[in-house]
């Protein structure tokens, strides 16, 4: 494993710890420290460096070896614990050339920070005759950490890179420093003494403490390092589980009943191979036992059928991550279920298996991102056959100063046994620039190339299409000479479309290209302008058709005015279009309108306001094909805010609208909104919250005009009334100790969603939509004692007019410590 390797391996970027140990003088002692304390991987380092990278920046000689206590002049401490393991103490001495320096060192690893301080010990005279030089400093480190028994092995160094002779291993090294090797040929030693930590023994040669034979655990070859294998044993694995049991019945409104009853075991298990940052493993695997009993009533309300199934699923999977914390990630994940049920000599179900593959890379600048991926779906359905999907993706995204750009990219292939498949060709591209402070462009594309094959009697039929999308969009906000915002805006947008759409032997194309540009002028607080214009030319199969449009207006929002408690606003504004070419030839139109509201605050007592107000908006619009229409509004509203304490609060918000409509379209429109909202703590141990809305409309839409320019044709169209009313929200009381019971927990909920017409197609609307409504009524206890749960759930629903009603018992009893 090249040493240049590592630092992507362990999650963080080791080469920072190396330049900052080469301007300190360090050099390759100060890196291979560094390497230790971020990695406690040393042994790896060494052995995977050459002879003639380590030469030139190792200084003299150095060791690592176990001793019982941190020596008591050592420069830094590094603390790692967890609990039940035994303390270690690792010390590091070695000796530089360099002038004594500091050296800090902030290292990252998986789900722990670490922090090392490298200090200089005083240079010390040297006996004559020792070798080396007399004014070396000396640097010693020390740690203190706590690991698992099962989960670390540690090691022995000694590297030697002489340029002269070195004195030999000081007893104090123990057997962990090898031979020197010959002169100036530097030496990298093996591994020796990788042993899984050990309790601390009684004293037995004197000193305050040691290790229990701490040099008899290995011999033979493993004592000169060749047992890399011998003190790896199995990780540590966190796994559980459950099994439950659940009991389901329903009955609907037309009486008819079903039942279920399910046995489940589920277990989990997660583990790790040689080190957490190296390999994270993760499985599961759930078997289920399922019956099913139902009744569907005859005709005569009386007589039935029965129906009984009988199944088991069994579901399961597995996680593999390698290098989770790296810069170049690896997830594998494998998915399968099998919930296929029998009843009588009917079976139905299906067996699902899903493979997932993605590798990811990031550099160590972070400048962009790469992943790619394979994803592999079968799904074996009875009786409809086999289903298989392969799928590629890819992306791709980059980020610098001032830019960025997205790639993505997947190609997918189906088949099936009915003889349908399909291959499906997506890319797409993103890139923004910013330009200086004041342009903003962004640039997209879009690429699809899909083709359907349909299996059928007659022959296979084939639909191939193909779209393209290319577009930009610009902003442009100038600045003055000192750099401020001018109150002018410009937007552009370009874009072009084509696609070709094959069936059979006939082929549709169809090409157009789009452009629009708009501005928006501040020219007071209260004035603005607006104006743009675009084009559409579009081709089809040879047809050709280009549309203009120019567009114009300016907005006037008035100063508010005050009278004694009351604010009164006002404002209006003017449009004008204009739209050229297209099969109706030219067109323009013309658009007024005015507003105003009167509102006022009303402060009730205290914790509760009342806000009250009233608006009015008259518009005209005049359109050269259509006519002309006119429009009066009227709304009014109120909204009262309660504080009750600190335990309550809520607000009620009504409003209510009438619009009218005449001229070229008329109608007539009304609206009725409430909204509930609050929140109340009844007790420490029990709340309610409430967000309920109600909105009530009819719109009565008169006959229509519709006329040439020439006003020679008009057609009328009969009166349309529609009546809707709609509930949405959900109401919510929680208990977490209920009926004083510790460990009991009550909840009541009320939901409503969708919308109602009022029986409109019972009246004989053929053109009124269905009653769409839900409403439910859930009452649900869970009780936990230890290891065991259990759950009671009661719900009634009426869903489209149809009453239902379901109850759910589930006991849940955990086993492990997943």
């Amino acid at each position: 494993m090249p040493p240049a390797l590592l630092p992507e391996i362990l999650g963080h970027d080791a080469s920072l710890s190396a330049n900052k140990c080469r301007r300190s003088g360090l050099g390759a002692a100060g890196l291979l420290g560094g390497f230790f304390v971020g990695g406690l991987i040393l042994p790896v380092v060494v052995l995977g460096a050459s002879a003639a990278s380590l030469a030139p920046e190792v200084g003299l000689r150095l060791s690592v070896a176990l001793v019982s206590r941190t020596p008591k002049k050592s420069s830094a401490k590094l603390r790692f614990r967890e609990r039940d393991a035994p303390p270690l103490r690792l010390a590091l001495t070695y000796r530089l050339t360099e002038t004594p320096r500091v050296q800090n060192l902030d290292v990252r690893e998986p789900e722990l920070r670490l922090s090392a301080i490298l200090g200089l010990d005083k240079p010390k005279k040297r006996a004559p005759g020792r070798g080396g030089q007399d004014d070396l400093p000396t640097i010693r480190l020390a740690m203190e950490y706590r690991l698992d028994e099962r989960r670390s092995s540690y090691a022995g160094v000694t590297v030697l890179a002489p340029s002269r002779p070195l004195p030999p291993a000081s007893p104090r090294q123990g057997n962990n420093a090898p031979a020197n090797g010959p002169p100036g040929v530097p030496v990298i030693a093996s591994v020796a003494n990788i042993v899984p930590p050990q309790r601390r023994q009684p004293p037995t040669d004197g000193r305050p403490d040691s290790f229990a034979a701490n040099t008899d655990r290995t011999s033979g070859d493993n004592a000169q390092g060749g047992g890399l294998i011998s003190g790896w044993e199995i990780p540590p694995i966190r796994w559980g589980g459950a099994h439950s049991y659940g009991y389901t019945t329903t009955r609907s409104g037309d009486g008819a009943r079903s039942t279920g009853q399910s046995l489940m075991t589920t277990v989990s298990v997660s583990s790790f191979i040689y080190q957490p940052w190296y390999a994270l493993v993760s499985g599961s695997l759930g078997i289920a036992r399922n019956v099913q009993a139902s009744t569907a009533p005859g005709t005569d309300g009386i007589s039935g059928t029965d129906n009984r199934s009988v199944g088991t699923s069994v579901t399961g999977g597995g996680v593999l991550q390698m290098f989770p914390a790296s810069r170049f990630p690896f997830v594998a994940t494998l998915d399968r279920s099998d919930s296929t049920t029998a009843g009588g000599e009917v079976q139905s179900g299906n067996v699902s298996t899903r493979l997932g593959l993605r590798q990811s890379y990031r550099p160590v600048e972070g400048t962009y991102n790469l992943s790619g991926g394979f994803d592999h779906s079968t799904v074996v359905s009875i009786p409809q056959g086999g289903d298989t999907v392969n799928a590629f993706s890819g992306t791709y995204s980059s980020s610098r100063e001032g830019e960025g750009l997205n790639v993505d990219g997947r190609v997918s292939q189906s088949e099936q046994q009915t003889g349908n498949s399909s291959q499906l060709i997506n890319l797409s591209a993103r890139r923004n620039f910013i330009i200086g402070d004041t342009v903003r462009l962004d640039a997209n594309s879009y690429y699809n190339d899909n083709t359907l094959n349909y299996g059928s009697d007659s022959g296979p039929n084939s639909v191939h299409g193909r779209f393209l999308q290319l577009g930009a969009t610009g902003t442009w906000r100038p600045q003055d000479e000192d750099g401020e915002d001018l109150p002018l805006s410009v937007n552009g947008t370009l874009m072009m479309f084509d696609s070709q759409t094959q069936l059979g032997s006939t082929t549709v194309q169809s090409r157009s290209l789009m452009g629009n540009a708009s501005t928006y002028y501040t020219y007071s607080p209260h004035l603005t302008f607006t104006g743009g214009g675009g084009f559409v030319q579009q081709s089809t199969s040879g047809t050709s058709v280009l549309i203009t449009t120019m567009n114009g207006g300016a907005s006037y929002t008035g100063s508010p005015l005050t009278f004694g408690k009351f604010s009164y606003f006002w404002g209006g504004g003017a449009n004008l279009n204009y739209q050229g070419g297209g099969a109706n030839g030219a067109n323009h139109a013309q658009s007024g309108s005015f507003n105003h509201s009167l509102s006022r605050g009303l402060p009730l007592w205290e914790g509760h306001n009342l806000f009250l107000t009233a608006a009015q908006t008259a518009s005209l619009n005049q359109d050269q094909r259509r006519g002309s229409t006119q429009n009066l509004s009227h709304s009014a509203g109120g909204t009262w805010s309660m504080q009750l304490g600190e335990r309550a609060s809520g607000n009620v918000n009504l409003n209510l609208t009438d619009s009218v409509s005449q001229g070229a379209t008329e109608s007539h429109s009304r609206f009725l909104n409430l909204s509930l909202m609050g929140n109340a703590q009844a007790s420490h141990q029990s709340a309610l919250s409430a967000n309920l809305g109600f909105m009530w409309s009819t719109t009565e839409q008169g006959p229509g005009r519709q006329s040439e320019s020439s006003g020679a044709e008009v057609m009328d169209k009969a009166p349309v009334v529609t009546k809707n009313f709609n509930t949405t929200g959900s109401a919510t009381y929680r208990h977490n100790r209920a009926f004083g019971i510790s460990g009991l927990r009550y909840g009541l909920t009320f939901t409503a969603s969708g919308s109602k017409q009022e029986q409109a197609r019972l009246l004989g609307d053929t053109s009124a939509r269905p009653d769409n409504s839900t409403r439910s009524l859930e009452n649900r206890f869970d009780y936990r004692i230890g290891l065991l749960t259990l759950r009671t759930t009661g719900t009634i629903n009426n869903s489209g007019g149809r009453k239902n009603a379901l109850l759910f018992f589930q006991a849940i009893r955990q086993f492990g410590g997943y």
